[in-house]
């Protein structure tokens, strides 16, 4: 059974306990069956709070969503962890070397680990514990009243973020982060004092980057020891932190943008007027958190992180705790999208192209020989996909919505015409930022190894354009040895960081 297989068939039981849902709370009376054994730590937490409508509610919430939630404890992942521990304690800025990643990667696949359904391990202490610190915070806060209880149960409420280990937390970020708050902030709009908060974070924070995920989620406690992962981490700590203060914040993501070939997550700000504030504390540009901002990354298809089971079309496709928010980025739309007439079914797939192949975004009904697709970014290509065992074949040409209509690219073969492409899309602030980096920096040629007397072959004095450059320099005479001098950082505790791949 490959793992498409696997994630369909476990969706559809979570499919079963969120549409059977009636009088009586099903879903409820589904979750404690699921506990088994468990049942009694539940049921203590629903006793413990009968008297407190509210604060039931709340464990009803939490209880009712627990199928499908739980995490990965294992000792075999210690000895991962402590790579990414030596790179901090190091004060490795930047990127972990790979060299270290990648030999403990090799052929570890921590999917293969027993998990440990919440549902089955959850205790009756820790779900408590839980319920009342989350309410603390949320009855102190100046910005309690920016939203509502359903709110606070998805945004503020969740003890997990995703498969991490469960650390009692809430309390130990409280401690730690409510006197910096208070410190740097003493108004009452909740979007300022989670910007004063971002951009403290983004000032001061040594974040160690790695290249790739293969981890479960490295937990809260872990965290706040050690900043090291990827923008999952940087997100996942991001939470803890507001959560624990009593922010409404998630986190959404994009499978694939075709503007920089990967994956992305950020933060997200529900709004006092209901809307929604994106943020990346760690955004190499002048990044802050504000109403109306952007990062200007192409997304195609945006899906939010949550802890409640949804009834939708994504369940199929990334599991019931992923949201189709992209309506919220670029409107609500939909288009009738042409497929090839051999196709068959009730249903195709949606995806981008990629050097490695194409990445599915979503699921879409098929009807009369036509796609219908609904909520897509404008200005991004995309592809109609078949899947066979595992295998995405075209299933129509590629399109792109272009003033509100759809636009096919469908070769003429009569013609060919010759093309000089410098970028596919354009410079956006935050590739510029990164490029920026480059300026400043120095190349040198030398025949001693250690430079001591050397020739400078070119200093770039401005943010280069495109990612290959070529420069032709004079020099006096061969030479054996060249050495790249990174500008020096912006400020003493800065990361020095070079954003070049090659010199030859």
């Amino acid at each position: 059974m490959n793992r498409v297989q696997m994630t369909i068939i476990w969706s559809l039981s979570i499919v079963f306990f969120v549409s059977c849902e009636s009088a009586g709370d099903k879903r409820l009376d589904f979750a404690l069956e699921q506990a088994g054994k468990n049942r009694i730590e539940l049921e203590k937490v629903l006793n413990y709070y009968q008297n407190d409508s509210l604060k039931l509610e709340a464990a009803r919430f939490l209880i009712r969503n627990m199928p499908g939630h739980g995490g990965y404890e294992d000792d075999r992942l210690d000895s991962v962890k402590a790579v990414m521990k030596a790179a901090v304690e190091l004060n490795i800025g930047g990127y972990l070397p790979d060299s270290e990643w990648k030999r403990k990667w090799i052929g570890f696949n921590y999917r293969t680990l027993p998990k440990r359904p919440d549902i089955e391990y959850m205790s009756a202490d820790y779900l408590i514990e839980n319920i009342e610190q989350s309410f603390k915070v949320w009855e102190e806060c100046p910005w309690a009243k920016n939203y509502s209880f359903d709110d606070f149960c998805e945004w503020v409420l969740p003890y997990r973020i995703g498969d991490e280990p469960l650390d009692n937390w809430r309390k130990m970020y409280y401690d730690r982060y409510k006197p910096l708050l208070d410190s740097l902030y003493t108004g009452n709009d909740m979007v300022e004092a989670v910007n004063v908060l971002a951009r403290h974070f983004k000032r001061t924070n040594l974040f160690v980057l790695t290249t790739e995920y293969r981890m479960p989620h490295l937990g809260a406690r872990f965290l706040s020891e050690y900043l090291v992962g990827t923008c999952r981490e940087i997100t996942d700590h991001a939470v803890y932190v507001f959560r624990a203060l009593g922010f409404p914040v998630n986190i959404d993501k994009y499978w694939y943008s075709p503007s920089n070939q990967h994956d992305h997550m950020w933060n997200v700000l529900k709004d006092s007027d209901g809307g929604f504030i994106p943020f990346w504390y760690m955004d190499s540009s002048d990044f802050v958190v504000k109403r109306g901002s952007t990062d200007g990354r192409k997304k195609g298809k945006v899906y939010r992180n949550t802890f409640e089971a949804h009834d939708s079309k994504t369940v199929s496709l990334f599991g019931p705790f992923y949201q189709d928010v992209t309506a919220e980025y670029f409107g609500e739309n939909e288009f009738k999208v042409k497929v090839d007439d051999n196709i068959e079914g009730n249903s195709i797939l949606l995806g981008m192209f990629s050097p490695s192949g194409y990445v599915t975004v979503d699921a879409v009904p098929l009807r009369r020989g036509k796609a219908r697709v609904n909520n897509i970014e404008p200005g991004v290509i995309f592809q109609p996909l078949t899947s066979e065992n595992g295998t995405r074949s075209p299933a129509g040409y590629p399109f792109m919505v272009v003033d509100g209509n759809v636009r096919y690219f469908e070769p003429d073969m009569s013609k060919a015409v010759t093309a000089h492409i410098r970028r596919k899309y354009p410079l956006r602030q935050y590739l510029y930022g990164y490029m920026a980096t480059m300026t400043g920096a120095e190349i040198e040629v030398s025949n001693d190894r250690y430079f001591r007397t050397s020739e400078l072959l070119c200093c770039l004095t401005d943010t280069p354009r495109t990612n290959l450059n070529y420069y032709y320099p004079k020099i006096s005479r061969p030479y054996r040895y060249v050495r790249f001098t990174p500008p020096p950082p912006a400020y003493p505790t800065a990361d020095c960081r070079a954003e070049i791949a090659e010199l030859a």
